[in-house]
């Protein structure tokens, strides 16, 4: 009867320690597994900290953008009051031109006038031919001065 409980021990104890054996598989299998999931962890934090890493390039990207725009927005102002500033003197250079021009007509009928005059004149008194020679050069000199003038408003 010793022997039969003895055997009956044994095969319980037998039993426990299978089950102990299979308890102990399933805490490694646990372990494992929180060592998994540890891992998975870190690596999650490591993308969360790149991704925060990211986004703070980013906003020094969109700052810098947006200097940059500011700036080329001021460079545009600038650049649109240098146009203004350069239309009006050429509206002003415009009306000096048209000014000169009329000046240069008077002159012009005023030295036609003074040849056809003298042209007719069966005399030509020596101080009107002068008068007549000077205001001819100095037409010639307005129309080089104009001339010159709109040559160089050309290049510019």
């Amino acid at each position: 009867e010793l022997e039969v409980k003895k055997d009956k021990l044994e095969l319980m104890l037998s039993k426990k320690d299978n089950d102990m054996e299979k308890l102990k598989r399933k805490l490694e299998d646990k372990d494992i597994d929180i060592q998994h999931m540890k891992d998975k962890h870190k690596e999650l934090q490591q993308k969360v900290a790149d991704s925060e890493d990211k986004i703070h390039k980013l906003v020094s990207e969109i700052k810098g953008f947006r200097e940059q725009a500011m700036n080329a927005e001021q460079e545009s102002i600038a650049l649109r009051k240098e146009i203004a500033a350069v239309n009006t003197s050429y509206s002003r250079a415009k009306d000096e031109n048209q000014e000169l021009a009329n000046i240069v007509d008077k002159l012009r009928e005023q030295v036609e006038s003074r040849r056809d005059s003298i042209k007719h004149a069966s005399e030509v008194d020596e101080a009107e031919f002068q008068e007549y020679k000077q205001a001819t050069e100095t037409l010639i000199s307005d129309y080089k001065s104009q001339i010159r003038e709109l040559e160089k408003r050309n290049d510019e």
